[in-house]
Order: C-alpha cells, then sequence, then structure tokens
C-alpha cells in the first residue's frame, strides 16, 4: 500500500471513535501498519480491551479531506506514531499524538526549550535573548511555542544566528497565530519546523495549549523556563519536563 494511503488510514483511524492517543498507540505498537490495525479496529477484535474511551470527536469529514488535500499539495507532511520520520522524543508520552503535521521533517540535533511569558519586561527579553545565543553557541537547536514575548525572542534569535528553530503550535499548520508573526513563521518554515499534533483548518483554542506544551517538554533535551505565573503554559511545561526527567534550569 502507498505511504499516502496509509497516512490516510492512520488519520480516520485517530479520529475514529473509541480510538483515543493511547489506543492508537497500543494498535500501531501491535500491528505495526495503520491498514492492518483499522482492518482489526473494524473487526472490533480489540475494542473490548481499550481502558480508555475516546468518545466526542468533532471533527468533520470535510477537515479530513481538508487535511489530507493539503498533503497531497505538499504544504506539509504528515508523520503518524511508529512511522519512519515521526519524531522519537514524543514517543516518550504515555499518550503521544497519534499523528504530528510538520513544515519538513524534524532534523537530527538536540533542541533546547526557551519558554517564558507573553508580557516579559524588557530586561528578561534581553536576559532570554542572551541565553538563548549561549545555548545555541553550545550546540542546540531552539524550540518554543510561537507566542509573542519570550517564544518570538528565542524564535528570532535563532533565526538571526542562523540556527535551526522549531516552533510547537496549537492550531492547524495552516492557521496563522498569533498573527503578529507571520514573517516570523514564514522564517520558521524555510529555516527550521512548524509543528502540531491539531488538523489543518483546527483555529487555536484555550484547551489545545497546555496540550501544546507537553509536546515542547518532549521534544526538548532540556527546558530554560523564565519568570511567569504559576498558571501559566511555561509552568505546565515544566512540569512535563520534570515529569520526563529533562533537564529544566529556571531564571
Amino acid at each position: 500500500m502507498e505511504e499516502m494511503d496509509e497516512i490516510e488510514i492512520a488519520i480516520r483511524l485517530s479520529r475514529s471513535k473509541g480510538v483515543g492517543a493511547a489506543g492508537f498507540k497500543r494498535l500501531i505498537d501491535e500491528y505495526k501498519l495503520p491498514s492492518l490495525a483499522e482492518e482489526i479496529w473494524q473487526q472490533k477484535q480489540l475494542a473490548r480491551k481499550l481502558k480508555k474511551v475516546s468518545l466526542g470527536k468533532n471533527v468533520s469529514e470535510e477537515q479530513i479531506n481538508n487535511t489530507l488535500e493539503y498533503i497531497r499539495e505538499s504544504k506539509c507532511i504528515a508523520r503518524y506514531y511508529g512511522q519512519i520520520g515521526y519524531p522519537e522524543q514524543l514517543k516518550v508520552l504515555t499518550e503521544p499524538p497519534p499523528i504530528v503535521y510538520m513544515s519538513s521533517d524534524l532534523k537530527d540535533i538536540p533542541l533546547a526549550a526557551v519558554v517564558g511569558s507573553r508580557k516579559a519586561d524588557e530586561a528578561i527579553m534581553k536576559k532570554a535573548k542572551a541565553y538563548t545565543e549561549k545555548l545555541i553557541d553550545e550546540g542546540y537547536g531552539i524550540i518554543s511555542g510561537g507566542a509573542v514575548g519570550i517564544d518570538k525572542i528565542a524564535h528570532e534569535t535563532a533565526l538571526e544566528k542562523n540556527a535551526y528553530t522549531v516552533a510547537v503550535i496549537a492550531n492547524g499548520i495552516d492557521i496563522v497565530y498569533p498573527s503578529i508573526n507571520r514573517e516570523m513563521f514564514e522564517k520558521i518554515k524555510e529555516k527550521g519546523l512548524l509543528i502540531t499534533e491539531l488538523m489543518v483548518g483546527a483555529e487555536p483554542q484555550k484547551s489545545f495549549f497546555p496540550t501544546r506544551n507537553r509536546l515542547i517538554a518532549a521534544m526538548a533535551d532540556m527546558v530554560y523556563a523564565f519568570p511567569t505565573s504559576e498558571s501559566s503554559g511555561t509552568l505546565i511545561t515544566v512540569k512535563w519536563a520534570k515529569k520526563l526527567g529533562k533537564r529544566v534550569i529556571c531564571e
């Protein structure tokens, strides 16, 4: 079966009622190919074994078709869990994203996450830039969330120094959010990587950002965090990084 066929089956299987991230992982771990996993799933031979059931999936057939068209037009690439090219770092998660959508394949380079407040003051922004430069000089690529504030400083510093940078976004890869970062995202697509677990057309929602932050923590070899409020996404990233045994430095 052609690779694109397997990707389509993987996308549809991942959106099937009753197949959550953990279930998708279990199916692929056992059956390797989405086509075989989907066949077994349809036969309901594994349904009774899945302890967690993912219900209420609201993705429409139109959104699935739009996503597939976007991939076929080479506007992004998709990699399913277990496929060559799927980021190995994400496999440390108990529920890794079934599918990731990327502007290009991930380079094999150590990544340092630089995260912090969207409203950091000038002194903190200056310090973030200096530490990002130091990390780049040590051989790290820079990963962050593509937001304004510390995220933007981290990505733009990497771009200025011709270093590799990864933006993990909390919306579809076709959506520009925040719009003020449009030019930066275009440069990241050219020189680095945009990656998301959300399908084409998915608008940013509040609930998407905490789940996005777990991907940053998983993909980073270390996390450098700047001061922020206790309820922020930065703290979520730090907690995930510690849970995954990553090195964490908090300013």
